[in-house]
């Protein structure tokens, strides 16, 4: 994930956005998906313990019966009906920032979090960063969160920092028009075509965002229009959208219990393992038109990174039943559970760091 996480900051009359996820000068990326290798950040170049993006095995996420990590009850989700938005294409993606007071951003608490989080920013990937079952979606929506307690910089030093919601996206061929969800969104994108555009005021719901669609397309939901008017207008580099309103309840499920969670970090520089994901499991129905005007604005190919080694990442999901099975028994195989998938991850990453060590020294005698 990425974007401008932290606020912009003013010198010699040319913005510069100084964030630890999108460093950029100008507008003009100073680093590249194509390059990973040369990503800054000390975290980007050596890996790590919890690094994202990962490809969830389903046979390993543990029903979380015992509240082990899902500790808080149901997700909630205050606040994101009218959000008060700048929208802006910085060269990597299109991205939608909250504006005003932090105290007035959209709330999310509850699940595995143990604290309020504040909406900052959502923004898009293409193919999905996240995978199921070693299968991608054609996109992936972040919408990232900082702990209401702590500034972006304070919280980026955290492990449980940030919190950042993944909405999958599937493509929908047969849908002569699109979702409807989806086209408050949308209207927005063609502003934001090229790096630097930028759209401000503009006031979103997005509780449809993260809503889970219903499987009959026949009649899809009017509320994805508003954001998709807005995509054409951030097509460029630079492109900007000031002091726009869209609703985002209107992309939240009503049934938010069926998730994926994990301790992880940025998918992007500096790729700090500060963030609680929150990954839905229904993906959300857009159309292929409002696919290619996300995918084809000016960013220069894709923008998802690589999936990373497993090492000490366990993947909770809340119980699908409300049938418990005896505490004492839960708690013994979720334990051994949880010691074994840490085993063969650590397992794992060891054999590919030596399988890597003796493959350099071999190239190098």
């Amino acid at each position: 994930m990425f974007g401008t996480l932290c606020g912009r900051v003013k010198i010699a009359n040319s913005e510069i956005i100084s964030t630890p996820e999108t460093l950029t000068l100008g507008y003009q990326p100073l680093w590249s998906y194509d390059e990973e290798s040369k990503w800054p950040g000390y975290r980007c170049k050596i890996g790590g313990r919890r690094q994202s993006p990962i490809d969830i095995k389903t046979k390993n996420v543990i029903e979380d019966f015992n509240k082990l990590y899902i500790k808080n009850g149901p997700l909630v989700f205050k606040g994101y009906d009218g959000v008060l938005v700048t929208g802006i294409n910085n060269g990597h993606t299109i991205q939608f920032s909250t504006e005003g007071e932090e105290a007035m951003h959209p709330q999310l608490r509850g699940g595995p979090l143990d604290s309020t989080y504040r909406l900052e920013q959502l923004h898009f990937h293409w193919m999905s960063e996240h995978a199921i079952n070693g299968v991608k979606y054609p996109m992936e929506i972040h919408f990232v969160h900082v702990r209401s307690d702590l500034t972006v910089f304070d919280a980026l030093s955290r492990k449980d920092g940030l919190a950042i919601v993944a909405v999958f996206c599937k493509v929908e061929s047969n849908l002569d028009d699109p979702p409807e969800q989806t086209k408050q969104l949308m209207e927005y994108i063609p502003r934001l075509k090229n790096t630097g555009d930028r759209i401000s005021g503009v006031f979103l719901d997005m509780r449809y965002l993260i809503r889970q669609v219903e499987s009959n397309l026949d009649d899809p939901p009017e509320q994805t229009k508003q954001l998709m008017e807005y995509i054409p207008r951030l097509k460029n580099t630079g492109d900007r959208i000031s002091g726009v309103f869209l609703d985002m309840r209107k992309w939240l499920s009503p049934d938010r219990v069926s998730y994926y969670t994990y301790s992880g970090s940025l998918t992007s520089p500096k790729c700090n393992e500060a963030v609680t994901w929150i990954i839905f499991t229904a993906p959300l129905s857009i159309s292929e038109t409002q696919y290619q005007s996300i995918s084809n604005a000016g960013y220069g190919g894709r923008n998802s990174r690589t999936l990373q080694n497993l090492s000490r990442h366990v993947v909770y999901c809340p119980p699908k039943t409300k049938i418990r099975i005896p505490q004492f028994i839960t708690f013994f195989e979720d334990f051994f559970k949880t010691v074994k998938i840490l085993f063969k991850n650590i397992t794992t990453s060891l054999v590919t760091g030596l399988a890597g060590h003796y493959s350099s020294r071999d190239n190098i005698l």
